[in-house]
């Protein structure tokens, strides 16, 4: 079980969950190389950082709902199509 600080609280994850968010960080990734877009022009154009970005795809944090939506309108899919794993 791994456990995870956010804005002030903590939540532990079961290997489930742990598998499933970083698969979610997985398929980011995936959908923007194949968009052909950077980190840094998604961050951009969404209005989120870069550093978020990477920490999503790298499994070092958890993304919310908000910007789950936010990435996948920045590339032209469905947060269906992010959360699809």
């Amino acid at each position: 079980m791994r456990r995870m600080r956010i804005k002030g609280f903590t939540l532990d994850l079961d290997e489930d969950t742990e598998e499933f968010v970083s698969a979610v960080g997985r398929r980011l990734a995936e959908v923007r190389k194949a968009a052909g877009v950077s980190v840094e022009e998604l961050a951009l154009k969404v209005g989120v950082s870069r550093s978020h970005l990477w920490r999503i795809e790298n499994h070092a944090a958890q993304p919310s709902i908000a910007i789950l939506y936010k990435v996948a309108r920045g590339l032209d899919v469905s947060p269906k199509d992010l959360l699809d794993v």
